[in-house]
């Protein structure tokens, strides 16, 4: 009969067989059995053995709780699927500790800063296949982009490539259908039962989660596959990741005959992201054009490189755009100074609304939302021009001030440390920080009263885990130890005693501490939850930033390297004097 422990871990990995399962036990994540070995294979660390009671002996692989984010992208970028396992309970030595997979973790389901590259989304997609047509979506969790399309089987090809997702969905019964693509592009393809890609149940899933009774409103209402295809999307994330589904707030449908087709070979010719003989990024059209200040500038620009507009009138707005910052270099500095304050607005809002968001990005947040108002009194200066990139800057008043009120501007530590909530947030907390440091004060000055009154020149006031406070003293001064110490502990050279006066202000000390860490990190939740339920608003500000953003790098670089403003028109002709391209 196998042991409780090993009982839970089975029961978990039943729930996940197809994932790697990563079982928080104290400071480690375990492996056991088959995943034991292929972890050990594939992070190259040693593979032992673990006694599980009952005469069981299994393979046995761990990696400390701390370096997870390191060994994690390992795993990821050999293909697998991890399943953490965390302790969802406190360890009390006698009870069998409670554990749930919290995340799934996939190539397109990554989070971690860590793992991820700043200028560079990381696409989750699906493909819905029917004869000649098919459906996608796509979607980036860490910044809460959601999109669709429909179109026909011969362009999913060349859709897939200039997504460059990190993860691709589909039914089973066309994953040989996606086989040979597969192999010449960098995507894992996850094949899914074709129930998840069924035309009700799908359409069901996306209604549902928009809270709407049609999706005429998104554009997508009788794209039948591309909502099948979005619904595979919410179903696997609800399963692998559920916190990042209510950050999907919005649903773009999208025209691939919008923009100019550029086959994955035509991208390459043009050397957009990658150039050279060796296909290397720092000889790429992208390098040369990236002088944006902001992360969410970087995939902006990127995003456009890669799907080039086709509509000349929304090609000249943005023309104009780069022409009156083109004209002004101090103006530029301006934006710049202002743009290189801002933080990842996108992927910080949607860490928050994950509920994984340190304090110091709910900062960060604040102070790049703090941009805004000096961004907008810039671009008043050309309304007539440019009045409408203010549309979507909204200041955000109420998260700024929520984080203002709420955080310290350097907190300290982790949550629940006392550290993080500004001090006048929460008169409970404040009045606990006091008693707090009342009682530390008060045993910080003990040692030297304890001297003068005993006479103990060497006596000592000590703390550990196990025996709380103590008043330590030498054998030699046995004898002048006074009765009202109570012996704690014997050691080789001394004693250690407590006196009730002392044991008073240790409660004390204690019991304020553990309050502050249940408050503290209560309030925390609640000043997340409050600025994820502002997400969309945040959103919407950080696309304004970043389409300022790839504007303000374009008029930089046509400023840099003497680029002039092409006139653009509907006929064929193509007339360029004294051109070369940008990367040569």
């Amino acid at each position: 009969m196998a042991t409780p422990v090993r009982t839970q871990y089975l029961e978990m990995k039943a729930r996940h067989p197809e994932a790697l399962l990563l079982f928080r036990m104290g400071d480690f994540y375990e492996t056991f059995d088959e995943d034991a070995r292929i972890v050990a294979r594939d992070l190259e660390i040693v593979l032992t053995r673990r006694d599980m009671g009952q005469g069981e002996i299994v393979p046995l692989a761990g990696i400390p709780y701390h370096a997870l984010d390191g060994y994690l992208a390992k795993l990821i970028r050999k293909g697998h699927r991890v399943a953490i396992c965390e302790q969802t309970s406190e360890p009390d030595g006698r009870t069998l500790v409670d554990r749930d997979v919290v995340r799934v973790v996939t190539p397109g389901t990554v989070i971690e800063p860590g793992l991820l590259q700043t200028g560079t989304n990381n696409y989750l997609a699906a493909v819905a296949i029917d004869g000649a047509e098919a459906g996608i979506a796509y979607v980036d969790i860490t910044t809460g982009e959601f999109a669709v399309t429909q179109l026909g089987l011969g362009a999913v090809d060349q859709e897939l490539a200039r997504l460059a997702p990190a993860e691709v969905l589909c039914a089973e019964s066309v994953r040989d259908a996606l086989a040979d693509r597969e192999r010449g592009a960098t995507y894992t393809v996850t094949p899914l039962a074709g129930a998840a890609f069924a035309a009700g149940a799908a359409r069901r899933v996306v209604l549902d989660h928009f809270g709407v009774v049609s999706l005429e409103a998104y554009g997508c209402d009788r794209l039948s596959l591309a909502v099948a295809a979005a619904g595979a999307i919410l179903g696997y994330l609800g399963e692998t990741h559920k916190l990042s589904v209510p950050q999907l707030t919005g649903l773009r449908t999208y025209s691939t005959g919008a923009f100019m087709a550029l086959d994955p070979q035509t991208r390459r010719n043009l050397e957009l992201f990658e150039g050279g003989r060796w296909g290397e990024k720092g000889h790429s059209l992208l390098s040369v054009l990236d002088l944006t200040r902001t992360p969410m500038g970087a995939r902006l620009l990127r995003s456009w490189l890669g799907q080039p507009l086709l509509d000349i009138a929304e090609l000249n707005r943005r023309q104009e755009a780069v022409a009156w910052l083109y004209e002004s270099g101090v103006r530029r500095q301006h934006f710049q100074a202002a743009l290189g304050e801002v933080a990842d607005v996108e992927r910080a809002v949607n860490r928050i609304g994950a509920r994984v968001a340190i304090p110091r990005e709910v900062v960060a947040l604040r102070r790049s939302l703090e941009q805004i108002p000096a961004i907008k009194s810039l671009l008043s200066e050309g309304a007539d021009r440019v009045g409408w990139l203010d549309a979507g800057l909204d200041p955000c008043a109420g998260v700024v001030r929520l984080i203002a009120d709420a955080i310290a501007d350097e907190p300290q530590g982790d949550v629940g440390g006392g550290k993080v909530a500004r001090e006048g947030f929460s008169v409970e907390l404040d009045e606990l920080r006091s008693a707090s440091q009342d009682a530390r004060s008060y045993i910080a000055g003990l040692e030297r009263r304890e001297r003068e009154r005993t006479g103990i020149g060497n006596l000592k006031v000590g703390y550990n885990k196990v025996f709380g406070y103590y008043l330590e003293v030498t054998h030699a001064h046995a004898a002048s130890v006074p009765e009202d110490y109570v012996r704690r502990q014997t050691l080789v050279n001394a004693e250690r005693f407590y006196t009730p006066e002392l044991k008073e202000y240790e409660n004390r000390v204690l019991n304020a501490g553990e309050r502050m860490e249940e408050l503290e990190a209560a309030l925390y939740r609640q000043v997340c939850k409050q600025i994820a339920d502002a997400s969309a608003q945040v959103s919407l500000a950080a696309a304004a930033i970043a389409e300022i953003d790839v504007y303000v790098a374009f008029a930089d670089a046509a400023s840099h390297y003497g680029y002039t403003r092409p006139e653009l028109g509907t006929d064929d002709t193509l007339d360029i004097v004294a051109g070369r391209h940008p990367a040569v």
